[in-house]
C-alpha cells in the first residue's frame, strides 16, 4: 500500500479515503505516516452516511473538489464500494487480494498498483 500511495503522490494524483470505520481511521493512518499523502479522508461516523449510500459518495466528490465522473474508486467491497461509487458516477475498481478459482471481472485487479493502468 505505501508503494501505491507514493507513487501517486510523485505522479501527482489526488488520494482520499471514504472508509466505514469509525474514529480509529486517522489515528491509524497518522502512526503509519500517511496522513500528508490524502487530500481527504472521511469516516462515515463523521458524515452520518455509509457506503453504499450515494450521498457518502456525493460528499467524497465534493470534498475532494472533484466530478465523480472523474474519480476512480478502489474499494474491496462489491456491495458497499463497487456498487456504491458506480450508482454515484464513479469509475470503479474492485480490490481483491485473493481470486482463487473465482472468474476475474474486468472490474477486478490483485493489486492497488494495477490501477494505476485505468488512469489516464
Amino acid at each position: 500500500v505505501e508503494v501505491y500511495i507514493k507513487k501517486c503522490h510523485e505522479l501527482g494524483i489526488p488520494l482520499g479515503i471514504l472508509s466505514n470505520w469509525g474514529n480509529t481511521l486517522m489515528p491509524i493512518l497518522d502512526n503509519l505516516g500517511w496522513v500528508p499523502y490524502f487530500n481527504v479522508v472521511i469516516s462515515s461516523l463523521d458524515i452520518g452516511y455509509e457506503k453504499p449510500d450515494i450521498t457518502a459518495f456525493q460528499i467524497f466528490a465534493s470534498r475532494m473538489d472533484i466530478k465523480p465522473s472523474q474519480i476512480l474508486f478502489i474499494g474491496d467491497s462489491y456491495k458497499n464500494d463497487y456498487l456504491g461509487a458506480k450508482r454515484c458516477g464513479m469509475p470503479a475498481l474492485l480490490l481483491k487480494r485473493s481470486f482463487g478459482k473465482k472468474r476475474i471481472g474486468s472490474y477486478m485487479i490483485p493489486s492497488l498498483l494495477n490501477s494505476l493502468d485505468f488512469i489516464s
